[in-house]
């Protein structure tokens, strides 16, 4: 079904580049790839405003600010193209003008497409919907990685969000998770030489915790460097060895982590989550009553964070000690 309505829009997108011309097909085009350029280069401001102004998550806030640039450079450049289509009022198409006209738009009608369902797949979609998208040819190659506009999108604006949100989608089907005590999850095992480090997003964790504990009126907490170590070492353990739980296979919990270490403790606490971005990560793990009450621990005083990037988004461990 889906891939019969798509192939009729493609179709149909490639008659009105036949009418319209190559000239005016450019400017189509000009519009849709800029206007991908400036949605993600600034998605992130542009989600900052949307997330003061209707209170949305920072994940939505930013997906909503990247479109909303997207449709308003789009809508400049048709126009541009508008006007231009009068200024130049050519006598007559010929037949190269509109081949060529007809080619652009198809190829403009597939990066549309590409942005399109790659965002909507994320989306909290009913179950029938899910299952239509699964079994569309169409929909796995636009979304595919290794397909050409999604290699030009991530080349062009030097952004993986979109890609790793993807297989992130693939893999566990959510744009975020948190884990509850008991859980246990498969993951794809990442190569050692795949991993990301970003010491800097680590500090940022901490700030965004240190954030929701003076708000709530609790003192901010204390940088634990050989926490962090602990932290930072079993996020890559979960990353390579593919599991995500707070036990680990081999029957090791938090506290034996930390006591392995040689680290002395009255109380420890550990939070775990896997998402597309740190900030949708700290978003999960506060709308998770058992993980914002960690956070929120006036027990706590110091804390150590691990964060690895993988493929398919970023895998934390925030562990809390007293």
């Amino acid at each position: 079904m889906i891939d019969f309505v798509l192939g009729l829009a493609f179709a149909g997108v490639a008659l009105r580049g036949w009418l319209r011309g190559f000239v005016r097909a450019v400017m189509d085009l000009v519009g849709l790839v800029g206007g991908i350029y400036l949605g993600v280069r600034f998605s992130e401001p542009a989600g900052q405003f949307f997330a003061s102004w209707t209170g949305l998550g920072a994940g939505a806030s930013r997906v909503l600010g990247g479109m909303t640039i997207l449709f308003g450079f789009g809508l400049a450049a048709a126009l541009a193209a508008s006007a231009l289509g009068k200024v130049m009022r050519l006598p007559g198409l010929n037949l190269a003008n509109r081949i060529g006209g007809s080619a652009l738009s198809f190829a403009w009608a597939w990066l549309f497409a590409t942005i399109i369902v790659s965002v909507a797949v994320l989306m909290p979609l009913p179950e029938e919907w899910d299952v239509l998208f699964e079994e569309s040819s169409l929909v796995a190659s636009l979304t595919d990685e290794a397909q050409p506009v999604q290699v030009a999108i991530r080349a062009l604006t030097d952004d993986d969000t979109l890609q790793s949100a993807l297989n992130f989608d693939d893999l566990i089907g959510l744009g975020r998770t948190v884990l509850e005590p008991a859980e246990l999850y498969e993951l794809v095992v990442t190569a050692p030489e795949e991993l990301g480090l970003d010491a800097e997003a680590q500090r940022g964790m901490l700030d965004l915790v240190n954030a929701e504990r003076v708000g709530a009126g609790l003192a901010p907490l204390e940088w634990h460097e050989r926490i962090s170590d602990v932290a930072q070492a079993y996020a890559r353990r979960m990353a390579v060895g593919g599991f995500f739980g707070h036990t680990a296979p081999e029957g090791d919990s938090i506290g034996d982590r930390v006591e392995a270490a040689g680290i002395p403790y009255r109380v420890v606490g550990e939070n775990l989550a896997v998402a597309v971005t740190m900030e949708m990560a700290h978003e999960g793990l506060m709308e998770s009553e058992g993980h914002r009450a960690n956070i929120l621990n006036p027990e706590f005083t110091s804390m150590g964070v691990g964060l690895v990037e993988t493929p398919y988004g970023v895998v934390i461990v925030q562990v809390f000690h007293a």
